[in-house]
Formats: C-alpha cells, structure tokens, sequence
C-alpha cells in the first residue's frame, strides 16, 4: 500500500482504487465481525440482567406465598375453633366464652361468633384468590424464563458458529 504511495503522482492510483485494495477490505470485516460479537455481547449480558430480575421476582413471589398459605392455614384453624365453639356454645360447654354469661347476652355474643366466623370465611376467600393469582404469575415467569432461556441458547448457538 505504502508503495504505491511512492509513485509519481500522475502514476498514482485514484482514492477509489486505494480504498478498494485488499487490506482495507480484510480491515472492514474485521470490524464488523468485532462489532457484531459486541452486539451479541450487549444482547445476551442484557437477557442474563433480565433472567436475573425475573428469578429475583419469582423468590420473592415463592416467599408471598408461603406466607400466604400460612396466613391461610391459621385461618382456617381459627375457623375451626370457631365453629367447634359455636357447637360448644349451643351445648353450653364454650370454649371461647365463659358458661356464665347472663342468659340475655347470650344472643349478642351468638351474632358476634357469626361476625368473627363471616370474617374469617371471608379472609380465607381473600387469601385463596391471592395464592390463586401468585400462582398465575409463577406460571407466567416460569414461561418467560423458559423463553429466555430459548433465546439465550439461539444466541449462544449463533455465536458460536
């Protein structure tokens, strides 16, 4: 290259035909080649930012519902309670309250066991519709995961071809 330079310059080649040799052709795909490997660099260190917000996400909803379905059994052991004692009430035998209460409160404690056990059903209808809803999403980011996973393997296989 540097020897055509040292021509005369009426014998010089053009600009055209000093950019068209060969070296800096091999320069160029070089380049490319580089800047594309960037490329798919950036693009999987970006999938692997986002696999890992993802699993992050997933802990924290595998950790919600745990506490849920705790929260869901004590419910549901509070409910029983409950009900056994609203028997042991018709019987005269609570658990809950003290057999001597004055036969005319009788009726208000009575409606407030069924407030407290309307209250209770109604939690543990709350909370199986939140487990409902958090398993919904663990399904949906076990299936983002699994495309992601897809992706990243596509790159990898184009990368290393």
């Amino acid at each position: 290259l540097l020897s055509l330079l040292k021509y005369e310059p009426q014998h010089r080649p053009s600009i055209n035909e000093i950019a068209n040799h060969p070296w800096f052709a091999s320069q160029d795909k070089e380049v490319n080649k580089e800047s594309q490997e960037a490329e798919k660099l950036q693009m999987i260190n970006k999938l692997v930012e986002k696999i890992d917000g993802l699993n992050a996400n997933k802990k924290q909803l595998d950790e919600a519902l745990v506490l849920a379905k705790n929260k869901n059994k004590i419910l549901k052991q509070q409910l029983g309670i409950a009900q056994k004692d609203q028997i042991l009430q018709h019987n005269g035998k609570s658990i809950l309250k003290p057999n001597l209460v004055p036969i005319n409160n009788i009726k208000v404690i009575k409606d407030e066991k069924r407030v407290m056990i309307d209250n209770l059903i109604h939690k543990i209808y709350n909370v199986k519709n939140v487990i409902k809803d958090k398993n919904q999403m663990l399904v949906e980011l076990k299936n983002e995961n699994t495309k992601l996973a897809q992706d990243i393997e596509k790159i990898t296989c184009v990368t290393n071809n």
